[in-house]
């Protein structure tokens, strides 16, 4: 059975859809990591800033 050439389009449209969700949620929580990176740093320098020391 051969795959009409529509059929393919509409199924590299599906495949392409498929892919942009997953990109698009793979940056929205790169976005999330930097923030809370950011607020890590913010806490740190706050609590150093009152004499804390915190080692790694």
């Amino acid at each position: 059975m051969d795959i009409t050439e529509d059929e393919k389009s509409e199924s590299y449209r599906v495949t392409a859809g498929e892919l942009r969700q997953f990109i698009e949620q793979f940056e929205r929580l790169d976005e999330e990591k930097k923030s809370i990176a950011e607020q890590q740093k913010e806490i740190m320098a706050e609590a150093k800033a009152r004499g804390y020391q915190y080692h790694h």
